[in-house]
C-alpha cells in the first residue's frame, strides 16, 4: 500500500477529485477534514477533556487533519504516521510542528502508550482484512491507558458515498465496511467501543448546520460515521495478542 500511495503524495487534492465533492467543497480545501477537525475540537471540551493532548494521526496522509487540527488547538502536541514515505514528506511540508514517521513492516515508530488521542480518518478501507490485527495490535501499542481512538470512515449506507469512493482513483481498492463491521472489529482486537455517530449529512461548507448534524448524529445515513473506542479492560484474545 505504501508505494501505491506515493504516487498520490504532491498531488493529493487532484486525487481525491471528484464532481460531488467538489458540488460540496470549496476549491483547493478538504473541507471534510477541516470539519472533522472541528467536530474533534467540539467533542473534546463537551466531554471535559484535559486542555493539552498528545495526538497520533495514525495513516496520517499529507498530514491536512493534523494541520486544521492544530488550527483549533495549537497547544497540543502532533505526531503523525503513514506507510508512504511520500505521503510524509508531504505532511513534513503541511505541518512542520509535528512529529512524523514512516511505519515499518514490523514495528510502529511509535510506542509506550504515549497518546491521548489517536485518529484514524479515512484509513481502515485501504487496510486488507489479513492486516487488521497487526494495524490495531500497533494502535494498542500507542494509546495511553486512558486514552481515546477515534476512527472516521466512509458509510456503505450512503448512495452518494458509494458513486464518489467506487470512481475516485486513490479508492480504486477500498472496501468500505459498515459501523458495526468496525466496531466488532475493535472489540476482537482489545478495545472497548464507547460510541458510534454518523455525520456529514450535510456539505461541510455549511457551517451554520453542524449544531443540526451533531443532532442527527443516531440517523445511519450520513456520509461518514465515526467510531470512539479505549483499550478495554478485559484481556485481549491470545489468538488476538501474538
Amino acid at each position: 500500500m505504501s508505494t501505491e500511495f506515493d504516487q498520490y503524495s504532491n498531488a493529493y487534492h487532484r486525487s481525491i477529485a471528484h464532481p460531488v465533492r467538489s458540488l460540496l467543497e470549496s476549491v483547493g480545501e478538504n473541507e471534510f477534514l477541516r470539519a472533522k477537525a472541528r467536530w474533534i475540537d467540539h467533542w473534546w471540551t463537551v466531554t471535559g477533556r484535559p486542555s493539552a493532548a498528545r495526538v497520533l494521526d495514525y495513516g496520517c496522509g499529507t498530514g491536512l487533519l493534523t494541520g486544521y487540527l492544530h488550527d483549533l488547538r495549537p497547544d497540543w502536541s502532533y505526531s503523525g504516521a503513514d506507510p508512504s514515505a511520500g505521503m510524509i514528506d508531504a505532511a513534513r511540508v503541511t505541518a512542520p510542528y509535528a512529529d512524523f514517521s514512516v511505519l515499518g513492516v514490523e514495528l510502529a515508530p511509535f510506542a509506550g502508550r504515549l497518546f491521548d488521542l489517536v485518529l484514524m480518518s479515512g484509513v481502515c478501507h485501504h487496510v486488507p482484512w489479513k492486516d487488521w490485527e497487526r494495524t490495531f495490535a500497533r494502535v494498542r501499542s500507542a494509546l495511553a491507558l486512558r486514552g481515546t481512538l477515534l476512527i472516521f470512515e466512509h458509510n456503505p449506507f450512503n448512495p452518494l458515498t458509494q458513486i464518489v469512493v467506487r470512481s475516485t482513483p486513490i479508492d480504486r481498492d477500498a472496501q468500505m465496511r459498515t459501523a458495526s463491521f468496525v466496531t466488532s472489529a475493535l472489540q476482537r482486537f482489545g478495545f472497548q467501543v464507547e460510541a458510534r455517530r454518523y455525520l456529514h449529512f450535510f456539505p461541510p461548507r455549511l457551517r451554520a448546520l453542524e449544531r443540526l448534524e451533531r443532532g442527527l448524529a443516531w440517523l445511519p445515513l450520513g456520509s461518514q460515521y465515526l467510531v470512539e473506542a479505549r483499550l478495554s479492560e478485559e484481556p485481549v484474545p491470545q489468538d488476538v495478542a501474538r
